[in-house]
């Protein structure tokens, strides 16, 4: 902090004595976006461009300034001119990617990240993220998907050098003794991990397992607090910012028996680490629905039904089946109560979906639309970061309009202010529809814990059958499709029998509470520790722990196995006119029939929506915290400070 303090008054001064210096207020406002000051940040971005209008750095920044406080539409203009007048800043590129990602429109996110790719091939976020996005097509093979995992694998491990070389000589092998296990993520806040991690710090067996905390987390909240309150103070690790060498070597000092990594490919996270090995015994679990690509990397926990025994989808680690579930539900301290079901007062059925646009594909919304077409009576209430844009609102609705659904029976929502205020929006909501081949996991226990049942449709990889395996532990296998016409059918027959919905919203939360799911004592001690005894036992026997393998001498190239979209076209002017298409006729025809268009934008350190000085007018605050909350986050470049 001090040292952002004399930054600033430098900045100032240098302002002071030129003030047609945007590099000084583009580095202002970087230090204002990274302090919550918003309204400063915009200010100082706008003073930069004001002085350059083509300085390319702070139409990033403004760029991404305006993606976190939802301004979505914004913040595409002020990256799509990043990328006009600096056609190969790389980093806008994979800022582009992350936009377009919450917007829903994945191909074009996907375009984004293999651009950046080819700028800067070296660049960790980007190539990260492409993988992240490879999970959410629905039409790419597993095979293809995990290749694109192991060759990143193999490029990664090279970059960032050998592994730990001496092995592990401070640790004893006995099977039998107290082990020391290590969590390494950076999600120890409000953030959908830490629902399903909490029971694992809570819960230990203390007698015969010590844990340690590194906590790659740079937004620390309440949940932080309550998590670092089950840790001995002097076990919790602040290591973001520090390298993979030096995380490691923290690692290795603390004389981890097993690590434990909690991220995988999504946000923030330090496969890095992972990667050297600090550890011999090494998991990886929660956080990613797939592979790490990393040879380091001993095991993957999962369970039957998610990652059936017939399963054809490869992973680099060796899959860890825990009886029943895999996963273990804390649900949030202050949770509302379940009210009565909308369909009895509204005079008609709403279905609902609040995942993230980019888990809803064509063949989703082509699937919802038949579930709305056999029930007349109903509508759609979807909620969704991306609707923070108006622009998006239209274009989802226009989507459901070509399969014959008026724009009247959606209604669209930002995000709510608080977690408490986005559960109570499921007392909206008569039956959840999860998406595919990406499903839900803490939305489906979110939607569960509210009384509200969900239909899921079973896939053939793991990310397409988490709702499979959670509603099995419910008994709700009504609720499971094998089908398309088996998921429409599974809809329409819980639309259609009232009675039945009415007597599952009374029971569901009770039901779930007292479930395995939420047994986070039995889960840890019976299921989740042993297996880690059991895999730590096999290391003391001579089991050797897995490391990385090279298929040749040279690294993969950096797209492989090859790119998954059309290239954008050539050019600054292409470039830009691929970024922001025309909406022409088709936004008013969704307006002019009446799509409900709900603008939920919280209020920022306890007050109105600011509005930043500058040459625009912006209405906009910080994204709530349930916008953090979800698994599979992509990687932002953030804020960039320019050379003075």
């Amino acid at each position: 902090m001090q040292k952002y303090d004399k930054a600033l008054i430098n900045y100032q001064l240098t302002v002071h004595f030129n003030p047609r210096c945007a590099e000084a207020y583009n580095n202002m406002g970087v230090i204002f976006k990274e302090r919550d000051h918003l309204e400063r940040a915009f200010a100082c971005y706008q003073m930069a461009l004001q002085c350059n209008p083509r300085f390319a750095q702070a139409l990033n920044n403004i760029g991404m300034a305006c993606t976190a406080t939802g301004r979505l539409q914004k913040a595409l203009e002020f990256l799509a001119r990043a990328v006009a007048v600096a056609p190969s800043y790389a980093e806008a590129y994979n800022n582009l990617g992350w936009l377009f990602w919450d917007q829903g429109d994945l191909e074009q996110a996907l375009r984004m990240y293999e651009r950046c790719i080819e700028l800067a091939p070296n660049s960790k976020h980007p190539s990260q993220n492409r993988l992240l996005a490879l999970n959410y097509a629905p039409d790419l093979s597993p095979q293809l998907v995990f290749e694109a995992h192991r060759a990143w694998g193999d490029r990664f491990c090279r970059e960032l050098g050998p592994p730990c070389a001496d092995g592990w000589p401070l640790l004893r092998r006995e099977a039998g003794r107290r082990l020391r296990v290590g969590y390494i993520s950076p999600d120890f806040f409000h953030h959908s991990v830490s629902f399903f991690a909490q029971c694992l710090l809570e819960h230990r067996d203390q007698d015969r397992f010590d844990i340690f905390i590194y906590s790659n987390t740079s937004r620390e909240d309440e949940a932080t607090v309550r998590l670092r309150g089950l840790v001995p103070e002097d076990r919790w690790k602040k290591v973001l910012g520090k390298s993979a060498q030096d995380v490691a070597g923290i690692v290795r000092e603390d004389r981890i028996d097993i690590l434990v990594e909690l991220a995988g490919h999504t946000a923030n996270n330090r496969l890095d680490v992972v990667a050297l090995k600090p550890a011999p015994v090494q998991f990886t679990y929660i956080g990613y629905n797939n592979t790490t690509g990393l040879g380091a990397v001993d095991y993957r926990i999962t369970d039957a039904i998610v990652d059936p025994l017939d399963s054809r989808q490869p992973f680099s680690e060796e899959l860890v089946r825990l009886p029943g579930c895999f996963l273990c539900y804390t649900p949030p301290v202050r949770i509302p109560d379940v009210g009565p079901l909308p369909a009895m007062t509204a005079g008609l059925v709403t279905f609902g979906s609040f995942s993230c646009l980019a888990k809803v594909n064509q063949k989703c919304i082509a699937l919802w639309a038949r579930v709305l077409q056999e029930v007349p009576n109903s509508r759609l209430l979807v909620k969704a970061k991306g609707f923070y844009s108006r622009e998006v609102q239209v274009r989802f609705a226009c989507q459901f309009e070509r399969h014959g659904i008026p724009a009247h029976r959606l209604r669209l929502l930002a995000l709510t202010h608080t977690s408490y205020d986005h559960l109570n929006t499921y007392n909206e909501v008569d039956i959840g529809l999860d998406t595919f081949p990406y499903s839900n996991t803490t939305t489906t226990c979110e939607t569960l814990l509210m009384g509200v049942p969900v239909v899921c449709l079973s896939g053939n990889t793991h990310g397409s059958r988490v709702g499979v395996t959670l509603l099995s532990v419910l008994g709700l296998s009504e609720c499971v499709a094998e089908t398309h016409n088996d998921y429409v059918d599974k809809a329409v027959r819980l639309a259609t029998d009232l009675h039945r919905l009415a007597l599952l919203r009374q029971s569901m939360r009770q039901a779930l509470l007292a479930s395995s799911l939420c047994d986070g004592p039995r889960f840890v001690r019976e299921r989740y520790e042993p297996v880690l005894r059991e895999k730590w036992t096999l290391f003391c026997r001579g089991r050797p722990p897995s490391k990385q393998h090279f298929g040749s001498a040279e690294p993969p190239d950096p797209l492989a196995p090859g790119p998954f979209v059309s290239p954008l076209p050539s050019g600054a002017a292409a470039a830009a006119a691929a970024l922001c298409p025309a909406s022409a006729a088709t936004p008013q025809a969704a307006v002019a029939n009446g799509a409900q268009w709900t603008q939920q934008l919280p209020a920022a350190n306890g007050g109105g929506a600011p509005t930043f000085a500058g040459a625009t007018d912006f209405s906009a605050a910080l994204v709530p915290a349930e916008a953090n909350g979800s698994l599979g986050s992509p990687h932002g470049a953030g804020q960039r400070l320019s050379p003075m």
